[in-house]
C-alpha cells in the first residue's frame, strides 16, 4: 500500500500533465492495445483481415505453385505490413516507458508506486 501523504493528487497530476503521451502513443494504444474498445476495433480488424488474406494467399500459392512472382509479392507485402505494425507498436511502448520513467524520476518513486498512484488518482 502506498503512502498517499507522500505524493498528493495535485502533485501527481502536475507532473503527469507535464509529460502527456504524444499523438503517436495515443493512436497506437487506442487502436492496437489489448484494451481497445469495440468501437475502435475497425483499424485493428482491417490489419488482421489484410494480413490473413495475404497469409492465406501465400499458402494457396505455395501449395498449388501458381506463380513465383505472385508469391514473392505476397510475401513481401505480408512482411512489410507486419514489420510496420510491429515496429510501430514497439516504438510506442518504448516512448511510453520513457515518458513514465521521466514521471517516476521527477516524483522520486518506483514504477510500481507510479502504477498504484495512477490507479488511485484515476
Amino acid at each position: 500500500m502506498i503512502n498517499t501523504s507522500k505524493i498528493t493528487k495535485e502533485q501527481f497530476d502536475n507532473v503527469y500533465n507535464k509529460h502527456l503521451p504524444n499523438a503517436f502513443i495515443k493512436f497506437i494504444y487506442k487502436y492496437f492495445s489489448t484494451e481497445t474498445e469495440k468501437k475502435d476495433m475497425s483499424l485493428n480488424n482491417a490489419f488482421f483481415t489484410i494480413l490473413f488474406i495475404l497469409f492465406f494467399g501465400g499458402f494457396v500459392e505455395t501449395i498449388f505453385k501458381i506463380s513465383e512472382l505472385l508469391l514473392l509479392l505476397t510475401v513481401i507485402s505480408y512482411a512489410g505490413i507486419l514489420a510496420i505494425l510491429v515496429l510501430s507498436m514497439f516504438t510506442a511502448v518504448l516512448l511510453n516507458n520513457y515518458r513514465i520513467s521521466k514521471i517516476t524520476d521527477e516524483l522520486g518513486i518506483s514504477r510500481d508506486d507510479y502504477n498504484e498512484y495512477a490507479d488511485l488518482y484515476e
